[in-house]
């Protein structure tokens, strides 16, 4: 399967399980490694330019992973200019039928070699012909140095997306639960909502997987209650990446 999302670590996991499935019994081993311009995840430019790579484990469509990229923080957050790295884990169960559809149950983690902040999520997806819904409900784990406590804020994500042999496409949304956040949270989260599409292109070339992404963040609601910046944010990235499995 062409992985066109596949630049982070929940991208990775809806599919970990679907690609060329195991016998009932077996485990199956699969490594990725690969570069990306920007990193973008979920609409968001979390950093720019930087390698990553990442190895999973599955058996009888049960799976389990691990996912890390350089992460330099972004311009608008306490740990940009770092160097370091975000690592990721997941695991759970996913499906894929000969009548192409396809579904997946998981929990993923976000952690950050900079920072103590991390993400930790509950969701999966559900497929058929190309077509996919997704849905997580996450914990957003926010640390501020001379915070009283840390914040933790809930959040839903959800996302419609196709996806076919060279192209696909995908719109998401991403919501804060809640009106209001701790007074420890000075400038910690400042966006309530926002919503952003994709569309990708991509192929084998040299052996190697790469893929084009044109994106815009747009709708943007801040805990204010003023809308963002109106005129939405564009991004363009390109990802190389190579697979082994065994």
């Amino acid at each position: 399967m062409k992985k066109l999302f596949a630049t982070s670590a929940a991208a990775i996991a809806l599919t970990a399980g679907l690609s060329a499935p195991t016998q009932a019994d077996d485990l199956g081993i699969s490594l990725n490694a690969g570069f990306v311009t920007d990193y973008v995840f979920r609409g968001n430019q979390l950093s720019g330019a930087g390698a990553y790579g990442g190895v999973d484990f599955e058996v009888a469509g049960f799976y389990v992973g691990a996912w890390a990229i350089q992460d330099h923080g972004n311009d608008d957050g306490p740990a940009f200019g770092s160097t370091g790295l975000e690592v990721d884990g997941y695991l759970g169960y996913g499906l894929e039928l000969e009548n192409s559809f396809n579904f997946n149950v998981g929990y993923n983690n976000y952690s950050y070699t900079y920072s103590s902040d991390r993400e930790d999520e509950v969701g999966g997806s559900i497929g058929f012909y190309g077509f996919a819904v997704s849905y997580y409900y996450g914990w957003d784990h926010d640390y501020r140095p001379g915070n009283s406590k840390d914040l933790v804020v809930e959040y839903q994500y959800y996302d419609v997306s196709w996806s076919g042999e060279y192209f696909g496409a995908l719109i998401g949304h991403y919501n804060l639960e809640g009106d209001t956040v701790a007074p420890e949270a000075d400038n910690a989260i400042d966006e309530k909502s926002y919503s952003y599409f994709e569309l990708s292109t991509g192929g084998e070339v040299a052996t190697l997987d790469v893929s084009v992404t044109y994106g815009r963040k747009f709708g943007i609601k801040t805990l204010s209650g003023d809308d963002g910046n109106d005129t939405g944010t564009d991004y363009f990235l390109l990802d190389v990446s190579k697979s082994f499995s065994f």
